[in-house]
C-alpha cells in the first residue's frame, strides 16, 4: 500500500477540480486523461513516457471522495476489464487551515499485491 498527504493552498472545490477535471489532471498526473465522474464511469490515462492506464470508478462523493480501481491495459490494444484489476486508488479531500489536504491511497489487488 502506498499512502501520502499533501496540503494544497486550494479550496476544496479548487482541489476537487484538480483531481477530476480531464484538462487539470493533464496538467500534472498525465499526458492524457479521460474521466467519466460517476460510479461506474471509465477511465483511461496516457503517463508520462507512454504507459497507458484504464480504469472504473468506484465511489465519486463530489469535494470529498474519489475512488477508482486501474490497471494497464493487455496488449495489443484489448482493453478488457482484467479478472483482477491492478490496484484501488482513493483520494480523500479535508479543508484544512490554509487550504486542503488530499491524502491518496493506492492498495494493489490480485497477483501485483502479493509481488509488493
Amino acid at each position: 500500500m502506498v499512502a501520502r498527504d499533501i496540503t494544497l493552498p486550494l479550496d476544496r472545490d479548487e482541489a476537487w477540480a484538480c483531481l477530476t477535471e480531464p484538462e487539470q489532471l493533464e496538467d500534472w498526473f498525465a499526458e492524457r486523461a479521460e474521466l467519466e465522474l460517476r460510479e461506474g464511469g471509465s477511465a483511461a490515462f496516457t503517463l508520462a513516457g507512454g504507459g497507458r492506464r484504464r480504469g472504473v470508478v468506484e465511489e465519486v462523493v463530489p469535494g470529498e471522495r474519489l475512488a477508482f480501481w486501474w490497471w494497464e491495459p493487455a496488449p495489443e490494444g484489448d482493453d478488457a476489464v482484467p479478472d483482477a484489476p491492478g490496484s484501488r486508488v482513493e483520494f480523500v479531500l479535508d479543508a484544512v487551515p490554509g487550504g486542503t489536504r488530499i491524502t491518496v491511497r493506492e492498495a494493489a489487488t490480485g497477483p501485483l499485491a502479493l509481488a509488493g
